[in-house]
């Protein structure tokens, strides 16, 4: 009996390069069901998400991770019905697929242009946000792709367990079955077998740390999307709007009640410093260190009630993942319109 050497992820790849032909013909109403019916799924599976996630959660901490990448990791029930709700939005956002776009006319007549049409089969890997996983297949049904899933190992059952719920409503609502893979071994051979697997996946996104986006571009043999690895500096200059800055400082910083980083600064007019206070409640402190002769000043009352503002925007939990939302939701639009910058 012949055995197979290939791997999940070449094997994976050929079903999705399959069912990105069905995947490319379906019509905008359908995609918006599918969309609508894994919404639906992702709700009504919330338990058992939330269940497996807490196997994620205890195995990070049993390893080591810091709270900060572990509150990368926590989903809960707030959080799943965002990860709906984000799903939903895609489906109000333009079906890019046969938008024509750039028309011209020759001077004989002819008219010129191009349409967009999907790329077929997208490859993303990424790593400890289980959100990304269906973030991403939700990118790619909406305009027509299919897509195979590598998530990183931290919250790879959570990962995997959503996109299990994915693939389930996809089908149920009538896509054709395989249009949704996802890698289920962590053997960190399989990146390497996915990032040579040209035939099957036509573009590879990372979506992760700067050792993963170096070795995607550096070996992958089909066309890549990278970035950079994220800003996490905000630089303030002395004649800055006081207002505006502590409005970009407390939106860029307050996210989170895990992993506030320090705010960096380029010169040393005025930096905002970022603690966590472990003392019974975690509190965020805002402190303004002034040098070279306090070329700003501030008012002291201010600087209460901005740390009164960086507080009430810290623990409203509700508040930041509406503002996330809006954020993935204009993020959405301009990856399926071709438009970032």
């Amino acid at each position: 009996m012949a055995i197979s050497t290939r791997s999940e992820a070449v094997e994976k790849a050929a079903l999705a390069r399959r069912a990105s032909r069905r995947m490319a013909s379906l019509s905008t109403g359908q995609k918006d069901e599918a969309l609508e019916r894994i919404a639906d799924a992702l709700v009504a599976e919330a338990p058992r998400i939330l269940e497996v996630n807490a196997g994620d959660i205890e195995r990070g901490r049993a390893k080591g991770l810091s709270e900060s990448f572990v509150d990368r990791m926590v989903l809960n029930e707030q959080r799943v019905a965002g990860i709906a709700r984000d799903t939903r939005a895609v489906v109000g956002l333009p079906d890019p697929v046969g938008e024509t776009i750039d028309m011209s006319t020759r001077p004989n007549g002819l008219q010129i242009g191009r349409i967009r049409v999907p790329l077929g089969v997208v490859g993303a890997i990424y790593e400890s946000r289980p959100n990304v996983t269906v973030d991403i297949a939700a990118i790619c049904l909406k305009s027509g792709n299919a897509v195979v899933l590598r998530s990183g190992s931290d919250a790879h059952a959570t990962s995997s367990v959503l996109a299990g719920i994915v693939a389930s409503a996809a089908e149920e609502s009538g896509l054709p079955g395989g249009a949704f893979q996802f890698i289920e071994s962590t053997d960190r051979d399989e990146v390497g077998a996915m990032l040579r697997a040209h035939d099957s996946i036509d573009l590879l996104i990372p979506r992760g740390g700067s050792d993963l986006i170096r070795r995607v571009r550096d070996e992958a043999l089909m066309p890549v999307v990278t970035g950079g690895i994220g800003v996490c500096h905000t630089y303030i200059d002395a004649n800055a709007n006081i207002e505006m800055a502590t409005n970009i400082v407390i939106n860029a910083k307050t996210a989170r009640q895990l992993g506030i980083e320090p705010l960096q600064y380029a010169q040393p007019e005025l930096a905002f410093a970022f603690h966590r206070h472990d003392a019974g409640v975690r509190q965020l402190m805002l402190s303004i260190r002034l040098e070279l002769d306090a070329l700003l000043e501030v008012d002291e009352v201010q600087l209460h009630l901005v740390g009164r503002e960086a507080k009430r925007h810290l623990h409203d939990e509700d508040m930041q993942e509406r503002r996330f939302a809006r954020a993935r939701l204009a993020r959405d639009e301009h990856v399926l319109r071709g438009s970032l910058p």
